[in-house]
């Protein structure tokens, strides 16, 4: 999807930190990098929402506030959750508009691998690598 991408592109000129999951990793792994990572605001599509606020409401993802929905989200859905629920479009309405964007001297893309079927059999979660890149001066 366009975006992924652009979330992306989003970070990296905002020096942000990301951190994709992929559906590969399972709830399991994907709890293991909530309580590595203890991200904030999580990016994902209308597919993934009930399950990130059944996991949210399981105390599976603690510091979890914001979650940006690239689809429209139904009333019926921010019904059920105290998390702050905002559709990818008005955010990107507020950037065309701000124009005072803070900056860091560096960017980060924190990646987790899946680990293989047989790994799993042996409860052997996802590992990470980091990339950090200071900027030019």
């Amino acid at each position: 999807r366009l975006e992924w991408v652009l979330t992306d592109i989003a970070c990296w000129m905002t020096s942000t930190t990301n951190m994709p999951f992929y559906e590969t990793l399972g709830e399991d792994g994907i709890c293991y990098i909530a309580e590595q990572a203890q991200f904030s605001t999580i990016f994902l599509s209308i597919e993934g929402i009930t399950k990130a606020i059944e996991l949210k409401k399981k105390g599976k993802l603690p510091t979890l506030k914001n979650m940006i929905c690239f689809d429209e989200i139904p009333p019926e859905i921010k019904e059920k959750t105290d998390l702050n629920c905002v559709y990818f479009k008005d955010i990107i309405e507020v950037g065309k508009r701000e124009t005072d964007v803070p900056l860091r001297d560096c960017q980060d893309c924190l990646l987790y691998t899946s680990p293989s079927p047989r790994d799993l059999s042996t409860s052997r979660m996802p590992s990470s690598a980091c990339k950090k890149k200071k900027k030019k001066k």
